[in-house]
């Protein structure tokens, strides 16, 4: 899994404005985010960066919404330490992003579900002690 990560990495960085490389790695992301064992070394590559860059580069996608939120949310899920980094550094645009998806998608429960629990998990970030 771990040379897969690096490989959608790669692809996403390569090819910042082709649609479907965007919605793919954003894809393969977040199913490989669903193991915990795959989390870390999915932040270390920049993934939240990349995926907050296709969305800001591709708002008007809702496929793309319905890959890259769910990604980011659980790649916040158990983020502590340095794990925390890539998230105060994007926190505030990591915010934008997401209200934006929320209003231009405001009828895909996928979206507003995963926008609500990543918004909420920010917050948490937001106001923790470091």
């Amino acid at each position: 899994s771990e040379g897969g990560v690096r490989l959608a990495a790669r692809a996403m960085r390569e090819h910042p404005g082709h649609f479907n490389v965007q919605l793919q790695g954003s894809g393969a992301f977040r199913a490989l985010s669903k193991d915990v064992r795959n989390k870390d070394s999915i932040r270390t590559i920049g993934a939240v960066d990349l995926i907050l860059k296709a969305l800001r580069r591709h708002p008007e996608s809702e496929a793309l919404a319905e890959q890259g939120i769910p990604a980011l949310w659980l790649l916040s899920h158990g983020a502590q330490g340095e794990d925390l980094r890539p998230w105060s550094d994007e926190h505030a645009i990591a915010e934008r992003t997401v209200v934006l998806a929320m209003r231009r998608h405001g009828d895909n429960a996928t979206i507003q579900e995963a926008a609500c629990g990543l918004l909420g998990t920010l917050s948490l970030m937001e106001h923790s002690p470091e």
